[in-house]
């Protein structure tokens, strides 16, 4: 169409998006601006600022970036990804920035668990998309006894 550029990857909502719906762009970045936080916690840790401070600093800037989007591409996150972030968390644990390393697929898991609760309310604006509610009782003594008799 005329005036319309086309183009092959695109910045929506913060989220790297390409022409295929590739998640690995996003990936990459996301990743490369956290190893980029990481030294940037490294040097205030060396300009002396207390651990408590690291870990909500890691927090804040390195985990809610690489949880942000992540659910909608878990799916295609290869292995090598996968190691990646969990690589970056063992980093964080070694620089003594958090106690406990984490697993990208239990925080993932995590995430979509939270969203699912979170559409269970009826003033989510995904609720409508869940089925109906069913109430389905069985009655499986009473059938037995039939059975039997």
């Amino acid at each position: 169409m005329p005036g319309i550029e086309r183009v092959d990857q695109i910045v929506l909502l913060g989220v790297r998006m390409t022409s295929t719906l590739s998640a690995a762009v996003h990936g990459n970045f996301s990743l490369s601006q956290a190893n980029q936080r990481l030294n940037l916690l490294s040097q205030l840790q060396r300009q002396g600022l207390c651990g408590d401070a690291l870990k909500i600093l890691f927090t804040s800037l390195i985990l809610s970036k690489l949880l942000y989007a992540i659910p909608p591409f878990a799916g295609q996150l290869s292995a090598d990804d996968r190691n990646r972030y969990d690589a970056l968390g063992r980093k964080a644990v070694k620089r003594e920035f958090i106690t406990d390393g984490f697993s990208i697929n239990d925080l993932i898991d995590f995430q979509d668990g939270q969203l699912f609760t979170q559409t269970l309310n009826d003033c989510h604006c995904l609720h409508h998309l869940l089925p109906a509610k069913t109430d389905i009782r069985y009655n499986l003594y009473h059938s037995f006894n039939r059975i039997t008799t």
